[in-house]
């Protein structure tokens, strides 16, 4: 089986995956793939002639369409892995196409924004579902003819970054005095370790306007996969639908500022369908970058996730007969 890590829409480059995918190929999931979604300056407005509106709805058949190409290359369905954003949608997916999913898991995903109070779900809730509207008023563009992407109306990742540093101010306060002290002294390997995250933290992507309004509106404020009333392509998408025969996991973290603990794991009491054998709930002490980037979290953490997805694997003998 693939496992197929996806990446986040994040504001900065979502590379974030990668550390993730990495640890867990050398754990053993030998058979990696990771997908990250295009920056709105490189997404055409049209595409073979039609309008192209980058929205829940059509991210699902991205997905859906991932999936299918890399079932059709191994002959087996994927384990499906979200770092993140992506969390939501992806088990949107598996609940709609579950002969695509082997397992499903998330870490740091607002899977159920209900499940535990966090500052982003209170202020969307605070401020409702038009606010929205008021962020593209004040930090949307169209982007201009110089990218593929000319004429779409996309939403600025820098700002969306700022909103990230303004959460994690203190944190990054630390970081850049242990810079400063390091260069001082110079202790240049630590340095230049903080100099590439940073180079990295801010190297932005934007968001098209389709995708920032559903996911701010529908996850942040309604919480409507959570709740039974997410609609795509006119059909009910339910948490209640979640196919008993995939396996899933979650992991939140305690310091996490972004998806709360609560968030991230909290849908696996909504979800009734999978026996409890096939359900792994993982808290740990990180904020939510460090779910992603920390090398104890990866190394006292994922194990456990590697090892559920491996005794969920579909394996292979050395005569080459599945089983």
């Amino acid at each position: 089986n693939y496992t197929v890590v996806f990446a986040p829409r994040a504001g900065h480059h979502s590379n974030i995956a990668e550390r993730v995918a990495i640890f867990m190929r050398e754990q053993g999931l030998t058979r990696i793939a990771i997908v990250e979604q295009k920056c709105a300056d490189q997404i055409p407005l049209y595409v073979d002639g039609k309008r192209h509106w980058e929205r829940f709805e059509g991210q699902l058949a991205q997905y859906r369409e991932i999936l299918q190409c890399l079932k059709n290359l191994s002959g087996y369905p994927s384990h499906l892995v979200a770092i993140c954003q992506p969390g939501p949608l992806l088990m949107s997916t598996a609940i709609r196409y579950p002969e695509l999913a082997k397992t499903f898991g998330s870490a740091g995903s607002p899977m159920d924004t209900e499940a535990d109070e966090g500052f982003l779900t209170d202020f969307a809730r605070a401020m409702g579902p038009h606010y929205i509207e008021v962020l593209f008023s004040l930090f949307g563009n169209h982007i201009g003819p110089d990218k593929p992407g000319n004429g779409r109306l996309s939403y600025d990742g820098a700002f969306h970054v700022l909103g990230f540093y303004l959460l994690g101010m203190e944190h990054h306060i630390k970081n850049f005095k242990q810079l400063y002290s390091d260069l001082l002294t110079r202790r240049d390997d630590s340095a230049e370790k903080q100099i590439r995250f940073y180079k990295w933290y801010n190297y932005v992507i934007h968001f098209p306007e389709g995708f920032i309004r559903d996911t701010y509106q529908k996850i942040f404020v309604h919480n409507q996969l959570a709740n039974g009333t997410l609609m795509i392509g006119g059909e009910p998408v339910r948490m209640s639908d979640y196919p008993g025969q995939v396996p899933i996991w979650a992991m939140g973290g305690q310091r996490d500022n972004i998806a709360p603990a609560g968030q991230a794991v909290g849908h696996l009491k909504r979800i009734t369908s999978v026996p409890e054998s096939d359900r792994l709930s993982i808290i740990c002490p990180a904020g939510h970058m460090g779910l992603f980037r920390s090398t104890q979290i990866l190394r006292n953490y994922y194990p456990k996730v590697v090892s559920f997805l491996l005794a969920c694997s579909d394996m292979v003998d050395e005569g080459n007969n599945s089983r």
